[in-house]
């Protein structure tokens, strides 16, 4: 009686030893990191309002003042650096601000035309790029700060942080007859079916 009680403790010894070796090894795994964005999707709305205001004064932007990046503004940004001769690139980094900054202060008009006001995608299957069409697939409550379209694929940075700059998370839209829907990214992200414009960041953020 007394030889069984110690083999049973003795055995209950080995199994909280070998219980304790185990959480160490999967406590070495690190989440993956998150990539880096886009220099636009780091602006917040009001940032990106003023950016907006700027490229209008300096004549290379018409569209509305509503603190949402896409086609149109990232042209105006690029009718502007072309204009200023820097990297033709749509992106709002350091040196274009700095140039938009001095010709907004001096009120010189950069450019001759304004990019359109309208846009439209390259495929005649797929619904307009507007920021409110896109919008209109989202879910309830959602703020769009940032988007782009090519086709019949699109993305939207999402803000569900008030307060924060730029956007937090990421939708992958399909164009479905008139209308965007979103889709499951986990079953659509494929880089040889979506195009590369829309893959990054839209396949390749948070």
């Amino acid at each position: 009686m007394v030889a069984s009680f110690v083999f049973v403790l003795a055995f209950a010894g080995c199994g909280s030893s070998g219980s304790k070796s185990s959480p160490s090894t999967s406590s070495t795994t690190k989440p993956a990191k998150s990539p880096t964005r886009q220099p636009n999707s780091l602006l917040s709305p009001i940032q990106i309002k003023t950016l907006q205001t700027d490229l209008t004064t300096v004549k290379c932007f018409s569209g509305a003042i509503d603190g949402i990046v896409g086609p149109i503004t990232r042209a105006g940004i690029a009718a502007f650096q072309q204009a200023e001769t820097l990297t033709v690139n749509g992106q709002y980094g350091p040196s274009t601000k700095t140039a938009l900054v001095a010709a907004t202060r001096s009120g010189t008009s950069v450019c001759t035309v304004s990019p359109a006001t309208t846009t439209t995608t390259s495929s005649a299957t797929a619904p307009a790029c507007t920021s409110q069409a896109i919008q209109a697939a989202l879910p309830a409550g959602s703020t769009i700060t940032d988007f782009g379209c090519q086709g019949v694929w699109a993305w939207a940075g999402i803000d569900v942080n008030a307060g924060q700059d730029g956007f937090e998370a990421t939708d992958l839209l399909k164009a479905n007859g008139t209308a965007w829907q979103v889709v499951d990214r986990a079953a659509n992200c494929n880089p040889s079916v979506v195009p590369p414009e829309i893959y990054n960041p839209g396949c390749t953020t948070n």
